[in-house]
């Protein structure tokens, strides 16, 4: 049989001096595959699958992964051969090794059970591998990776009496994504409210915050439910605040709004549904109010946009207040400060 280095070369994914290497330092596969773009990774498992006769699958679904399955053999002796599910006395393995179909058999003989081995990519390979980890901060990545790659607008995270459920909204539809295990739901609550300054021991009454991630600005909303915590990731993409003249507004809305906001005093509404801009309206308002010749102050539990013209406070509350050492302004005392 040939050689893999040989068919890779033959196919121009790996070049001379890779190969040359390969040979000389006697590369793992992984190694070798590691050393070529990820975007070739496909394609590097169909040419395996090829040479070696295996069947191959560019993609695992996630209803494909039987998690007790998995996790339960999911420290197998050989480290690139993962079981994704069990029907019966039949186990199915996947693999991006070819190699890796001997350690299926031995298995196998080993648990007296008939086996299915499949090839799949390296990158499909290191997806399984990190959904199987019971990591949440791994969990907590590929959610907010999936629901920015998917455009959802919110990820909600719901417990449910078997199970969590993790959904995103999509065009306005929830869209169901996977479930988890109650106590890895539980972690990775608890790592939401760390990464977004709340309070971690709360778990009666609802709390609000936000967090940090790459080039987006998320809301956190937690509520307390009969079977656990529920959480909503509001995912918001920084932009800039558009003036009011761009908000869309009727030419009447437009006018009664820029007359409000010249009166001294007094107090305004505004509702709407989740994403309907009730937020980007008022700093819009804002935008327009600034002038050097005026001191803006706004309290906001959280404050969602942040610039350098404005006053912002955060307003935290009591029960979070009680169990820090520094005092924490709220609401009334901003108000008469």
């Amino acid at each position: 049989m040939k050689h893999y280095l040989d068919a890779l070369e033959e196919a121009g994914l790996i070049n001379s001096a890779l190969y040359q290497q390969a040979v000389e330092a006697s590369l793992e596969l992984k190694e070798v595959i590691e050393s070529t773009p990820q975007s070739i990774w496909p394609i590097i498992g169909q040419i395996l699958s090829k040479l070696h006769k295996l069947p191959f699958s560019k993609q695992i679904s996630y209803e494909e992964i039987e998690l007790k399955t998995a996790r339960k053999l999911y420290n197998i002796r050989d480290k690139s051969l993962i079981a994704i599910d069990r029907v019966g006395d039949k186990l199915h393995l996947v693999s991006y090794d070819p190699k890796a179909v001997q350690a299926c058999q031995e298995l196998g003989f080993i648990h007296q059970l008939e086996t299915q081995f499949t090839l799949i990519c390296y990158s499909e390979f290191k997806r399984i591998k990190a959904e199987l980890s019971p990591n949440d901060e791994n969990l907590l990545e590929q959610i907010l990776r999936e629901g920015q790659s998917s455009r959802a607008s919110d990820v909600h995270i719901q417990p449910r009496k078997e199970q969590t459920d993790i959904r995103f909204r999509i065009d306005g539809l929830l869209h169901p994504w996977r479930s988890i295990p109650h106590q890895l739901s539980t972690t990775l609550v608890s790592r939401i409210k760390v990464l977004a300054d709340l309070d971690i021991t709360e778990h009666r009454n609802p709390q609000d915050g936000r967090l940090h991630w790459h080039n987006q600005d998320i809301r956190v909303s937690i509520l307390p439910t009969i079977w656990g915590e529920k959480v909503v990731l509001r995912m918001q993409a920084k932009q800039q605040v558009p003036h009011l003249d761009k908000l869309g507004l009727m030419d009447v809305q437009l006018k009664h709004l820029k007359q409000t906001l010249l009166s001294p005093h007094g107090l305004f509404l505004v509702t709407g549904p989740t994403g309907s801009g009730k937020s980007l309206t008022l700093y819009s308002c804002l935008k327009q109010l600034q002038t050097p010749n005026l001191s803006i102050c706004t309290v906001e539990d959280p404050v969602e946009i942040q610039d350098a013209t404005t006053i912002r406070f955060r307003l935290t509350p009591i029960s979070i207040m009680a169990s820090q050492k520094h005092c924490v302004p709220y609401y009334a005392k901003i108000l008469t400060s």
